[in-house]
């Protein structure tokens, strides 16, 4: 990785740029959920760059912060930073660190102003990134500092009207760009015709006018769809993301699968059919959810969902429902279903609520190393089931 450079985002403020004026849900930013990026390698619905973003920030998987949405901040830092740069969206956990920069040990969530003037966290994460690039021994006061470096980051780009790739300029080579950068281009030249819509965006969003926002917006993201239709992805395709994205799906099968184990344990102790059928019935819904969400998972990544820890974790999931459901159904001896429901809520709830540092749950490339690899995707799913039967023994146990 590359060491970053003091100030990567330019120069931070020195004080506070006056009260916050955007008020949660003044305009309409979920009309441009569908609109498509190019992030780490990946074009993805804007919707999914903000929920990631969002979850970088505050470093829990959430989809908003002190009541505005992931679409919302991704918008506040683009199109009225300095409305949005005083407000504690970023996550400090490291309590040494905290006193080193000379925060609040109280608190837990800062704002950029905060903390990018902060010569100490600069040269902490700095420290840290020389380290890593040497392969030396990094503290963890300066991982942590790399870390909250590494959002201040994140904020600047978007700033600096940098972090926004939604204008694919030309169709033939691929290339895109943000708006921002734009700026600059000879009238006529690819992409500049995004201009003027997206000033008015940008005014509208400032001006908290949301028909306004919502004519702009229409226009633009008219414009983003045509420009170059030879790379901009299938409507389809982002359709589906947007679905994944709002279904939670996973969320909801490890909810089924706890209130199955309950129902299941009571029930068949107390040899209830009705309520034991009841409870199987919650784990077999919670597996037919998982299943749907693993093949949605599936078909927008174009891969198997299992080359990271968070979609590991899932798929194992998967197999103990799976293998405990077929043992259940055959023998009928309640706790196989028991263990089945109880270990398949625990990989969900493992997968959904440890820290993002830890379970990433984006939807990332392959390396192009290991693209197209069939005999990568049957290892890596063989070797989940093994560990999927595994856990079920030792749930039985």
């Amino acid at each position: 990785r590359s060491l970053v450079v003091r100030r990567p985002w330019g120069s931070a403020g020195t004080g506070h740029a006056g009260p916050a004026t955007y008020q949660h849900g003044a305009l309409p930013g979920g009309q441009t959920a569908g609109w498509v990026c190019i992030d780490s390698g990946r074009h993805r619905p804007l919707d999914s760059y903000a929920r990631e973003l969002i979850v970088q920030l505050s470093g829990r998987k959430t989809t908003e912060l002190d009541g505005t949405t992931a679409l919302e901040l991704v918008w506040g830092y683009s199109l009225s930073p300095e409305d949005f740069l005083d407000r504690p969206y970023v996550k400090v956990d490291n309590d040494d660190l905290k006193l080193l920069i000379g925060v609040p040990k109280g608190e837990r969530r800062f704002s950029f102003n905060t903390l990018a003037v902060s010569a100490e966290l600069n040269r902490l994460a700095n420290e840290g990134f020389r380290k890593s690039e040497a392969e030396e021994e990094v503290t963890p006061v300066e991982k942590d500092a790399m870390r909250v470096w590494n959002k201040l980051g994140r904020i600047g780009q978007l700033r600096a009207g940098a972090g926004l790739t939604i204008v694919p300029i030309l169709g033939t080579g691929g290339e895109w760009a943000s708006p921002a950068t734009l700026v600059s281009a000879p009238e006529g030249s690819p992409g500049s015709q995004v201009l003027a819509p997206y000033e008015r965006l940008r005014q509208a969003f400032r001006a908290g006018d949301s028909a306004g926002f919502t004519a702009a917006a229409t226009e633009l993201g008219g414009l983003l769809s045509t420009m170059a239709p030879d790379v901009y992805p299938d409507t389809s395709k982002i359709e589906l993301e947007l679905t994944y994205n709002s279904l939670d799906s996973f969320g909801w099968a490890s909810k089924l699968f706890l209130l199955g184990f309950f129902l299941i344990l009571g029930f068949r102790l107390a040899e209830k059919r009705l309520g034991y059928a009841i409870g199987l019935g919650c784990v077999v819904a919670g597996l037919v959810l998982q299943t749907v969400g693993i093949g949605m998972r599936w078909a927008i990544a174009g891969r198997a969902p299992v080359s990271d820890m968070y979609e590991s974790l899932v798929f194992m999931g998967w197999g103990v429902i799976a293998i405990g459901l077929v043992l259940e159904l055959v023998y009928r001896r309640g706790y196989f279903g028991m263990a089945a429901g109880l270990l398949g809520y625990l990989a969900l709830a493992f997968a959904s609520y440890l820290p993002a540092t830890v379970m990433n749950s984006a939807i990332s490339p392959l390396p192009p190393v290991l693209l197209n690899t069939y005999w990568l995707s049957v290892h890596v799913i063989t070797i989940m089931l093994s560990y999927s039967a595994f856990a079920l023994a030792m749930g039985i146990g």
